[in-house]
């Protein structure tokens, strides 16, 4: 017996902008998959991705039914499935919204409906998104601060680790890192940081500064100085399908042009590529950073690589 996945979403767009997402073979593109449709009853037409055994990455179909606006069946055949499937896509406007009702049947297996049922979850999501039309109204960009957020599959354990230990920050961030704890002793490198202590560190690519370690909530938050009066709050905390969080917020930072380029632009890049290089040592124990000295700072704004400018004069 052939089982069926039924699908509803409501999406903030009028049927006429969510009827154009169907059927515009761009559009359809960016929420689906890539394919060379046309809108008009007898057109056969492909549906092409990245294969996904045992699914090959193409799917054979054929227009049904197209009512603008309203409906629009079309067959979805491919190897991974026993005979022809169909798939209904139907349009209620409801006031502001559009209610998008999909039936897709003649899943042959239960393991195949549900492939699919998720399958269309996610893209669903994506024509949502896609579909619903921007918020006019523009929040004032708040330039003293910002804040960035990484999922990583790891412990949360070593993921506060990585954050609260000299050991931990050399694994991904800076070349060395020295702490002395408030009475001026220095720690081992696998010591925790604590409320009150004084760290030195230094890039690969030669900068070195100090800052002090203001909180230190065990196995869950660090907050240090980052060049005053700049400080940055880093927060882990575990998801129940195993990962882990850790969000990032630098704040404190000074508003004007310099400061934005420095403390916003600058760092908010940075930042962003540390936590790429904490996701990869975590999760598959590499370690991505350039080791040159004279190229490791390529993500600075004002960066050109040694010897470019003398090439291109």
């Amino acid at each position: 017996m052939s089982r069926s996945v039924r699908k509803s979403v409501l999406i903030r767009a009028t049927p006429q902008r969510v009827w154009q997402h169907l059927v515009d073979p761009e559009l359809l593109a960016g929420w689906l998959m890539a394919n060379d449709f046309e809108p008009r009853v007898g057109a056969r037409f492909r549906f092409t991705a990245a294969p996904k055994p045992p699914w090959n990455g193409e799917l054979r179909c054929e227009v049904l039914e197209c009512v603008p606006v309203r409906r629009l069946v079309y067959s979805w055949e491919s190897d991974d499935l026993e005979g022809t499937t169909v798939v209904s896509l139907e349009l209620t406007p409801e006031g502001e919204h559009t209610r998008l009702e999909l039936v897709h049947e003649g899943a042959p297996s239960d393991d195949a409906a549900t492939r699919h049922d998720d399958g269309w979850a996610d893209h669903l999501a994506l024509l949502r998104r896609q579909a619903e039309p921007p918020d006019d109204t523009e929040a004032e960009t708040d330039w003293t601060r910002f804040r960035i957020h990484l999922l990583v599959d790891a412990p949360v354990a070593q993921l506060f680790e990585a954050w609260s230990t000299p050991a931990g920050w050399e694994s991904f961030f800076i070349e060395m890192m020295q702490v002395r704890d408030a009475r001026g002793h220095l720690g081992e490198r696998t010591r925790t940081f604590e409320s009150g202590d004084r760290y030195t560190i230094r890039w690969i690519h030669g900068p070195a500064f100090s800052g002090d370690i203001r909180e230190v909530v065990p196995g869950r938050r660090v907050v240090f100085t980052f060049g005053e009066p700049v400080e940055v709050a880093v927060d882990v905390w575990a998801l129940e399908d195993g990962r882990s969080v850790v969000r990032l917020e630098q704040f404190g930072m000074r508003d004007g042009l310099g400061p934005h380029l420095v403390h916003f632009a600058n760092c908010r890049v940075w930042w962003g590529y540390f936590l790429v290089m904490l996701k990869a040592r975590l999760e598959h124990e590499l370690d991505l950073r350039d080791p040159v000295r004279t190229t490791a700072a390529s993500l600075d704004f004002d960066f050109v690589p040694p010897g470019v400018e003398a090439a291109r004069s």
